[in-house]
C-alpha cells in the first residue's frame, strides 16, 4: 500500500458517514493507472471486505489498473 495514511482518513470518512461503510456502493474515480491513492483505496476496501466497488476515468488513463487482477472481488468498469 504506497498511500495507507490517505487511504484509512478516506475509509475513515466513509464510517463517519455510514453504519455500515461494507455495504456501501463504492465508486472511484480519475487518472486509475497512475493513482497510489486510488490504488491504495482498493486494497483496502478488500482488506474491510467492500463488495460493490465501481472504477471510472477517462479510458486512456485507466487501460493497466494493475490492482485489479490481485483484489479478487466484484468490480464493475464505468465509462465516462
Amino acid at each position: 500500500m504506497s498511500h495507507p495514511s490517505q487511504a484509512l482518513t478516506d475509509y475513515m470518512t466513509m464510517n463517519e458517514f455510514s453504519k455500515s461503510p461494507d455495504n456501501l456502493d463504492i465508486l472511484v474515480v480519475g487518472d486509475l493507472d497512475h493513482s497510489r491513492v486510488a490504488n491504495s483505496f482498493l486494497e483496502l476496501l478488500k482488506i474491510t471486505g467492500s463488495k460493490r466497488i465501481r472504477l471510472s476515468g477517462i479510458p486512456e488513463l485507466c487501460q493497466n489498473i494493475w490492482i485489479i487482477s490481485n483484489l479478487n472481488i466484484s468490480i464493475t468498469l464505468v465509462k465516462l
